[in-house]
């Protein structure tokens, strides 16, 4: 993402959507969904395949202003709607899926999302869940150190705000967002300790990226 101009924080969003059909079940049909969107859509924003083949991904451009993102946002949700809607599926805003599944979700056939597969078995194939990122551009690495460390302790207050998924897989999970349960799986979720300087960040980093090459390893 482009560095802020000025004091104008740039920022981007991705939004993750899964495809299902008529009945809420999850589809293959993510892949095609997308491509068909992406082949009438506008210049403004990208569609982007996901994980697996029951999700779709909406990212804006870099934009300056809430009005510039809601529009593009707009316009994707509108893309990737019409496009399932022409193929019999729709799209569901959700943090997991609703419905029971029988089977695992396909991996996406993309060599990123293969490798995931591979490297983390079980975690990538059943950990499955669409959120709503928003990227700020900062000034350097230092400065986005002193952001972490001040962001820290609103993280509770933040996803208290954001929780979406307490149904999952048919049933009421007793956690008010499963989405971040199945998050929490992964090596690199959750906060960091905190660190004063980028130096510790990226040593703490390395560190945390080599024990999980060990674990998945053995």
């Amino acid at each position: 993402m482009n560095h802020p101009t000025g004091d104008v924080l740039t920022f981007g969003i991705e939004e993750e959507f899964f495809v299902v059909d008529r009945r809420g079940h999850l589809s293959h049909a993510g892949d095609d969904v997308v491509d068909a969107a992406e082949a009438a859509g506008d210049d403004q924003g990208e569609l982007q395949h996901e994980l697996t083949r029951s999700q779709a991904e909406a990212a804006t451009d870099v934009c300056r202003t809430h009005t510039e993102a809601l529009r593009q946002l707009r316009g994707l949700r509108g893309d990737l709607i019409g496009a399932a809607r022409r193929r019999g599926y729709r799209v569901l805003p959700a943090g997991s899926p609703l419905l029971y599944e029988a089977d695992p979700p396909v991996i996406t056939p993309n060599p990123r999302y293969e490798r995931m597969a591979e490297h983390f078995g079980a975690t990538a194939r059943t950990s499955l869940t669409c959120g709503c990122h928003v990227h700020v551009a900062i000034p350097d690495k230092e400065a986005g150190v002193q952001v972490l460390n001040r962001i820290r302790p609103w993280l509770p207050v933040l996803l208290t705000v954001t929780a979406n998924s307490a149904i999952s897989d048919g049933y009421d999970t007793g956690y008010c967002s499963w989405r971040y349960q199945q998050w929490s799986r992964w090596p690199s979720a959750g906060p960091r300790r905190g660190s004063r300087r980028w130096t510790s960040t990226k040593a703490s980093s390395t560190a945390g990226c080599a024990r999980a090459r060990s674990s998945t390893a053995g």
